[in-house]
């Protein structure tokens, strides 16, 4: 199974060395509760470079999506904080930004793609009204130029009939179009960032493969670092140049795709592929 997940794999190894976008270093993020101190993430470090992408993999509960979380500067308060570790994002310290400051990050240079459509598009609301808001918060376009540049972004992640499809909900559209319609929101603002956070769970093996070579075909585009949490070891094989994997709030090992696959080194790594 491994070699031939591997076939498709993007392959870095040998490629010359990329311009850095995120450092992650020794981040420690806990969570104080009645019951006492959660070490969500304890001490996780990892790289992400223009045009590339590292799949986060790991059981539920490893710490993946916190670690996201803690880059957006996302995290559920007063209970969450970053205790220690520095955040670089383009040589910033996304750590001793302020709240102004990462709203003016988040959504514009940082974006997320969840991994349910369904809770995270507003159901009241038409798509859109949700795909022109960060065009007309970030990118500061008027009413009509953002629902031409939502239109278009809308056939860039092969929807059809873009214009109809606006003035629609999100329950009017199958998993796969929502899952789109999510990616879209995601790259709207062109960002240099983009963490996806299992987008593909909820779909099928056909939707989840047009779904993953969308996003190749996008990042190869706009040349964005991409962070890819999943549980799917075959999707990581697929879309990820780098893996790093976490347990219990750690990053036990870390590698290129193919070493990880081919050689891996921790227990876990070995439980993960052997399950």
């Amino acid at each position: 199974m491994t070699d031939v997940a591997l076939h498709g794999a993007k392959m870095t190894q040998d490629a010359p060395s990329r311009e850095e976008v995120l450092k992650v270093s020794g981040l420690k993020t806990y969570f104080r509760t009645r019951r006492g101190v959660v070490k969500a993430v304890d001490g996780a470090s990892l790289t992400g470079a223009k045009g590339e992408t590292v799949g986060g993999v790991g059981e539920s509960g490893s710490g993946k999506s916190i670690t996201s979380l803690s880059i957006l500067g996302l995290l559920p308060q007063p209970v969450g904080r970053i205790e220690e570790g520095r955040i670089e994002f383009c040589g910033e310290d996304l750590v001793t930004k302020s709240a102004a400051e990462m709203r003016r990050i988040r959504g514009k240079r940082i974006s997320m793609i969840l991994q349910d459509p369904m809770t995270s598009l507003n159901p009241v609301l038409t798509i859109g009204d949700q795909l022109t808001e960060p065009l007309r918060q970030h990118r500061k376009l008027t009413s009509k130029a953002a629902w031409s540049k939502a239109a278009e972004l809308l056939s860039k992640v092969h929807i059809p009939s873009p214009g109809r499809r606006l003035h629609q909900y999100p329950h009017e559209m199958s998993g796969g179009m929502r899952q789109r319609v999510v990616s879209a929101i995601g790259l709207s603002c062109e960002p240099e960032l983009l963490i996806a956070d299992e987008p593909t769970t909820a779909l099928d093996v056909t939707i989840q493969a047009q779904v993953l070579e969308l996003l190749r075909d996008l990042q190869n585009e706009l040349q964005f670092a991409m962070i890819f949490i999943t549980h799917d070891l075959s999707v990581v094989a697929t879309i990820c140049d780098k893996v790093a994997v976490m347990y219990a709030g750690r990053i036990v090992e870390s590698g290129t795709t193919s070493q990880i696959f081919k050689n891996p080194a921790h227990p876990y790594t070995k439980a993960l592929l052997n399950s």
